[in-house]
């Protein structure tokens, strides 16, 4: 906190956003957007698949009311404070000295760090990771869950200009503690992995906390992706309309 980093706030967002999409309360759904969007690092892709999901849904009579409350619940308070401090939330992910530091935990500042891949090369994985998700997020458009919430927001700070290490905090949170629930011995392993680094030395820490980190991030998305196409296939197979299903 006293460094700035409120993971507090993108955990609630993420929590917000399961529950709201879930249980189809509007109010709920808008508040996790907007507080996944406090951290752009973190809430960009799990923000942009949520949007891409309200459209579409909006086009059935039944979700109508849900998404279009939610839309106009964000817009009027977007709007704003864009036109307000639009131009700083923006420098903060684009314009902040860290980015590519020694400290940066994204995928490209990782691989620009071990010198072996070319820019070109990098910029094409970059693009295929992007892919991938995509592909999970319309393969399992049917469920939201913290498994897969976790996934997005591991896979959105892996892909943003800059990530610091601090926001594993909230995959840990909000992906890595569900699947510690149902996979203990998978869940456990990506804890030793977080905690770890205590162990490490001033050294240690300086030049490869960074790039494990980036590692450990890595994994746990292979995980949580794996375990997002795996619950999504149960619940279409047990009941295919459990998110169409219309309001009470």
């Amino acid at each position: 906190m006293a460094d700035g980093n409120f993971e507090g706030l993108v955990i609630a967002g993420g929590v917000l956003a399961v529950y709201g999409y879930d249980q189809r309360k509007p109010f709920a759904l808008a508040a996790g957007l907007l507080l996944l969007a406090s951290k752009p690092q973190s809430g960009t892709l799990l923000i942009a698949v949520i949007g891409l999901y309200g459209l579409i849904q909006i086009w059935q009579p039944a979700q109508r009311r849900f998404w279009m409350t939610t839309a106009i619940t964000v817009t009027v308070i977007v709007i704003p404070f864009l036109l307000w401090k639009g131009g700083d939330w923006l420098s903060a992910m684009f314009s902040i000295e860290e980015r590519g530091s020694i400290m940066d935990i994204s995928v490209t500042a990782a691989l620009n760090r071990t010198g072996l891949l070319p820019s070109p090369f990098i910029i094409i994985l970059w693009g295929a990771f992007i892919a991938a998700n995509a592909f999970i997020a319309w393969r399992t458009r049917f469920t939201l869950n913290r498994e897969k919430v976790g996934m997005l927001i591991a896979a959105s700070l892996l892909i943003s200009p800059h990530a610091a290490g601090n926001s594993l905090l909230t995959v840990l949170a909000i992906g890595v503690i569900p699947l510690f629930q149902v996979r203990p011995r998978i869940g456990f392993f990506f804890i030793i992995m977080m905690d770890c680094l205590i162990l490490w030395n001033k050294d240690m820490l300086f030049y490869y906390q960074a790039s494990f980190q980036s590692l450990t991030l890595l994994l746990i998305w292979v995980a949580l992706a794996y375990r997002t196409l795996k619950s999504s296939q149960v619940a279409i197979a047990s009941q295919p309309s459990i998110v169409l299903a219309p309001e009470h």
